[in-house]
């Protein structure tokens, strides 16, 4: 569901408060990358800063003001012949893009 940037830093910015565990998938122009880690910083003038673990040493940085759209996904919403495993899974989802077809998605998964 494409969402606004207000919606979306909703997230981001409880994400960051609460440290929560994210997965992170960065994909583009045939490079693709995923890790784990949670939001170090989210804010619209930082954009987003994400570590894998307790040393706080940068893992991703992504500047907002570049983003083209932002997309909500909700499990519960996902294809009928996924839906179980994905509502199993993933809490929530957001997608990111950028120019150049450039995508980053983060989701909160369940434990």
């Amino acid at each position: 569901m494409h969402s606004s940037i207000k919606e979306a830093m909703s997230f981001f910015t409880r994400w960051r408060d609460e440290r929560t565990k994210l997965d992170f998938i960065f994909s583009g122009n045939g490079v693709r990358c995923k890790f784990s880690g949670f939001l170090l910083k989210a804010s619209l003038s930082e954009g987003l800063i994400a570590v894998t673990d307790e040393t706080l040493a940068a893992t991703l940085t992504a500047s907002l003001e570049h983003a083209q759209s932002f997309d909500f996904a909700d499990p519960r919403e996902s294809p009928e012949a996924h839906r179980p495993l994905v509502e199993e899974n993933i809490e929530f989802a957001w997608e990111i893009s950028f120019r150049g077809g450039i995508k980053l998605g983060l989701y909160e998964l369940r434990y």
